[in-house]
């Protein structure tokens, strides 16, 4: 029986452990939560893009993404302090660009 079961099916246990096991565990559970953490993060971020990528995207620089929030053209959100902006905004610039002939 694994740890998990052990303490998921058990009412009061009582466990002697070593260092080693209890190291073990402790390094099993942290890289557990970091790629739940992970996991969710990508779940936020789906869809969407930080500044670097749709200044690489756009060819643009950062006044230029400022301006277009500050006019509602291409606005962003913040995601974990940081600006994001949704995948299909971009994308519809992109659109329209080739749309438009402009490189």
């Amino acid at each position: 029986m694994d740890i998990q079961n052990l303490i998921a099916n058990s009412g009061n246990i009582q466990l002697v452990i070593n260092v080693n096991d209890l190291k073990e565990i402790c390094s099993y559970l942290y890289n557990e939560e970091r790629i739940r953490q992970e996991k969710q993060k990508e779940q936020e971020n789906d869809g969407w893009l930080d500044s670097k990528q749709v200044k690489e995207m756009l060819n643009v620089k950062n006044e230029t993404l400022w301006r277009w929030h500050k006019n509602g053209y291409l606005c962003h959100k913040k995601i974990g302090g940081r600006n994001s902006y949704r995948r299909e905004d971009v994308d519809k610039i992109l659109g329209k660009r080739e749309k438009n002939g402009v490189d």
